[in-house]
């Protein structure tokens, strides 16, 4: 599933963080920059079909992400939780 949402590793967890333009998805993605690895910060791929979800990076990027998030491309991870 194609998500406009922000995917970050958090604590060897892949966490979905979905919303509306402007409700903070990039700004979310910067700060955890600090924190955690964000994976994107306007789409990602949630794949349902194994037993465990995963989370999948995209090569789409929001205009104003930075350049030091915009190296974060062809990743995957276990997705441990969605945020809608």
């Amino acid at each position: 599933v194609l998500l406009h949402a922000a995917g970050i590793r958090w604590r060897g967890h892949g966490l979905v963080v979905s919303g509306h333009s402007g409700a903070g998805i990039s700004t979310l993605s910067r700060l955890a920059l600090s924190q955690g690895e964000p994976v994107n910060d306007e789409m990602v791929i949630v794949d349902f079909s194994s037993a465990s979800p995963l989370l999948h990076s995209t090569p789409f990027l929001s205009p104003g992400t930075p350049p030091e998030m915009r190296r974060r491309i062809n990743r995957t991870f276990p997705a441990t939780a969605l945020l809608l």
